[in-house]
């Protein structure tokens, strides 16, 4: 399948369900094409939210499943959320005790989180107190904004939100930036923040929504925000430049055991972030 007819067949597949997915990147179940099969892996609920997973039968499971999707609704964005990660196995699944975490929201835009424009803060607030609760060391919050950072971090209610929650948040620095070999078929090298490439589990929380070039923004897209330089030339024949950010930061794992490495992944949220007449993640 080429390049583009994967972008297609995922943006479709994802806008598809009744529900938007929560999505984690399960590498040792998808490594070199090994999973065999599909099977429901089981639900969780609660008071204001219900989810339910489905995985790919893959070597090396104790259960004989690994959970791939989650799908949660319900009226509670936060709720619905860790109803979502508890369907997929717990944040533990993929943060251990010790690691550094970056969470990767959309923060993009200088709008209050009832626009619908950028991640909702409930959301991102979640995901930092479930991570904090796995074991993580630190996390980080952080996003390189289209509209001026201090305003669109306000307005979104992300930064309040993610301090609250007990997590770092710090501005995009251009300055910090390094020029990395991204190895891409477009995109040979360019701009990334360090911190985004140091921590040991990248968790990318976008919001699903229209865009003009992609069809829909969602979780690569969002790695836009990781990256500094002249940004507008990734928005040509995008659909290369998407694919190569995100096979960079999906491949950039901090050397560990391989008993251990399985854990070293990055986390790939979709979160519609909107709440009336319902939430759904």
């Amino acid at each position: 399948m080429k390049r583009r007819q994967f972008l297609h067949v995922t943006m479709e597949s994802l806008v598809a369900g009744a529900a938007l997915p929560l999505l984690f990147d399960h590498r040792s179940a998808l490594a070199d094409g090994k999973a065999a099969g599909s099977s429901a892996a089981g639900a969780a609920t609660g008071p204001h939210g219900a989810a339910s997973a489905a995985g790919s039968v893959g070597a090396g499971s104790s259960a004989g499943v690994t959970p791939l999707l989650a799908v949660a609704h319900g009226p509670d964005p936060a709720a619905i959320t860790r109803a979502a990660i508890e369907a997929l196995g717990g944040m533990t699944r993929f943060v251990t005790r010790g690691q550094k975490v970056l969470v990767k929201p959309n923060i993009g835009w200088d709008r209050r989180p009832e626009q619908a424009a950028t991640t909702n803060p409930e959301v991102v607030a979640e995901i930092i107190r479930l991570c904090l609760q796995a074991g993580a060391a630190s996390v980080l919050v952080m996003d390189n904004t289209c509209n001026d950072p201090r305003r669109c971090y306000l307005h979104s209610g992300i930064a309040d939100a993610a301090r609250a929650a007990g997590a770092q948040v710090d501005f995009f620095d251009e300055d910090r930036v390094r020029k990395m070999d991204t190895r891409g078929e477009r995109i040979k090298q360019w701009e990334v923040h360090p911190a985004v490439t140091e921590a040991d589990v990248r968790i990318n929380v976008p919001i699903a929504k229209h865009h003009g070039l992609s069809g829909v923004t969602l979780g690569m897209k969002n790695w836009l925000g990781s990256v500094g330089g002249p940004r507008n030339r990734l928005h040509q024949e995008i659909e290369h430049s998407l694919v190569d950010l995100a096979a960079f930061f999906a491949s950039r794992t901090r050397s560990s055991p391989p008993t251990t490495w399985w854990r070293q992944r990055r986390a790939a949220c979709c979160c519609s972030g909107t709440r009336p007449p319902s939430s759904r993640t």
